[in-house]
């Protein structure tokens, strides 16, 4: 029987018990029809003492119960999280292999386009990976921080485009915590922004500064990004299927029910929202 049953209905059967059998002891005491008002104050300090004792009995009881309960389940919760972290660092292992063996079928092809998509595919990766990894050493298995993943990518991606250390990377905005599906997503659109920014923009310069402004509203999340780069030629590449990194920006916006604009120059900038999951 549940405690919080238990407890009322024991107290119940005590005090019928002591409604039935309290006047047999007074009259043993106090001898037949004594009425007195000792024989009374002896019957209502005994109820108050021995109802004052069982409750204490029972709910002391109900009390350990209680702790043992969430210590238990306390042990569970930690083993479970010790095992999540552990599923994400193996997940992060076996892309980092994955990305690995990218990297040396890149370095052994002679042939430019074959290069160029093995970057991107790499690149794509490791910002899958950089979720994972994030998981694992944050301790939070539900759910990561934004800003710092999104400085994580910022600060690895260039290296893939021999920008290592010279891409500036501003991330704006508090903390964001995002649950894993929507970081997995917004990871990706901003993988391919700063993919579009080293190749097109910082390239030739070999030097560039990317902003990245996080704004949490009461309808979601903001997201603004842009670079110092000359920008667009052509703005309606956005929304063309002949460049597969816009066509997967626009495709994750939509898998996160958000919405996309392409802002003004100077630089490649886009506006997006997100309606997060609380």
């Amino acid at each position: 029987m549940k405690e919080y049953i238990r407890i009322p209905l024991v107290y119940v059967a005590f005090s019928v018990f002591w409604i039935v059998f309290s006047d047999a002891a007074v009259f043993w005491l106090f001898g037949a029809g004594d009425e007195s008002r000792l024989a009374q104050t002896v019957k209502g300090t005994a109820f108050v003492l021995l109802s004052g004792g069982l409750l204490f009995y029972l709910s002391r009881k109900q009390f350990r119960t209680i702790v043992e309960r969430n210590q238990r389940l306390s042990e569970v919760l930690r083993g479970q999280r010790a095992l999540v972290q552990e599923i994400h660092h193996r997940v992060k292992n076996n892309l980092q292999v994955v990305i690995s063996l990218l990297s040396l079928q890149r370095s052994k092809s002679e042939d430019d386009q074959a290069i160029e998509v093995l970057q991107e595919c790499e690149g794509r990766i490791r910002s899958i990976a950089q979720v994972h990894n994030l998981l694992y050493a944050d301790g939070e298995p539900g759910s990561l921080d934004l800003s710092l993943y999104i400085r994580k990518l910022g600060a690895s991606l260039p290296r893939t485009y021999g920008l290592a250390g010279r891409v500036e990377m501003d991330v704006r905005g508090g903390e964001s915590r995002v649950a894993i599906n929507e970081a997995v997503s917004i990871g990706l659109i901003i993988n391919e922004l700063i993919t579009n920014s080293c190749k097109y923009a910082f390239h030739e310069r070999g030097q560039g500064s990317v902003s990245v402004e996080l704004t949490n509203e009461n309808s979601g999340l903001t997201l603004t990004y842009r670079d110092n780069g000359p920008g667009l030629d052509d703005p309606g590449l956005v929304e063309s299927d002949h460049t597969l990194g816009f066509h997967l920006v626009r495709l994750l916006t939509r898998q996160l029910n958000g919405t996309y604009a392409l802002l003004e120059k100077p630089g490649l900038a886009m506006r997006f929202h997100f309606p997060l999951d609380e």
